[in-house]
């Protein structure tokens, strides 16, 4: 609970919270950080403006997926996907409609404070069910992509505008390679590395990634989700 509390939702570690407190320590150090790049002659301001910079634009924004697998790895965190509501926290009129979306087929709540799951994951026997999603809850997920998937890319640095979105774009100029895709030290990119440019000072913004889905009869689903690393 209080890994999601903070890592989600305005928490203490989302994106957002994490670069405006680098960004309020940055400002704070600027100044004299010059005088200690003139006397030591090691990083000089722009170099030092440039790393803050990648940790806030490449850093940071991926930092929350990366440490919720590393907590599920270490058994620290469920598989469970926590439902989301439309407003957290606060008051709201008597009047307002509260509600909940998540990516699973059930949600299990309660109206008198009480946690839905007991300790070690079990349903409350209290609580109450709600299943959606068309099907029976029980059904496990089907799976369409998986690591290994082969998706097209383009990572020179470009500006694609929004073209690239549409079914009938020509992308066979792209280059092509199994997933994971990326570039890094947990295991992104062990499938194809992607270029960052040059200078890993001041990486690409964006890189394009495109692939073909077989789903036979999507009709039969309510919803899909794409979960990236």
């Amino acid at each position: 609970d209080r890994i999601h509390k903070h890592f989600f939702n305005d928490g203490a570690f989302t994106p957002a919270n994490n670069i405006e407190r680098l960004r309020k320590r940055v400002d704070e150090a600027r100044l004299g950080f010059i005088s200690e790049a003139a006397r030591w002659n090691f990083r000089s301001p722009a170099s030092w403006e440039s790393y803050q910079s990648n940790l806030m634009s490449s850093h940071f924004p991926g930092l929350t997926n990366t440490m919720i697998g590393r907590f599920r790895s270490q058994g620290m965190y469920p598989d469970i996907i926590a439902p989301v509501f439309s407003q957290h926290g606060g008051s709201v009129l008597h009047t307002t409609s509260v509600t909940m979306s998540t990516d699973a087929d059930t949600i299990y709540y309660t109206l008198d404070g009480s946690d839905p799951r007991l300790p070690g994951g079990i349903a409350n026997p209290t609580a109450s069910l709600t299943s959606f999603g068309g099907g029976n809850p029980a059904d496990p997920p089907q799976t369409f992509i998986t690591t290994g998937h082969v998706w097209k890319f383009l990572d020179d640095g470009s500006d694609q505008d929004t073209a690239w979105r549409q079914n009938g774009f020509n992308d066979t100029s792209w280059s092509e390679g199994p997933s994971e895709l990326g570039y890094g030290s947990d295991g992104e990119g062990s499938g194809t590395t992607v270029s960052f440019g040059p200078s890993s000072n001041s990486k690409y913004a964006t890189t394009y990634f495109r692939t073909d889905v077989d789903i036979p009869d999507p009709s039969r689903f309510l919803r899909f989700t794409l979960r990236l690393k």
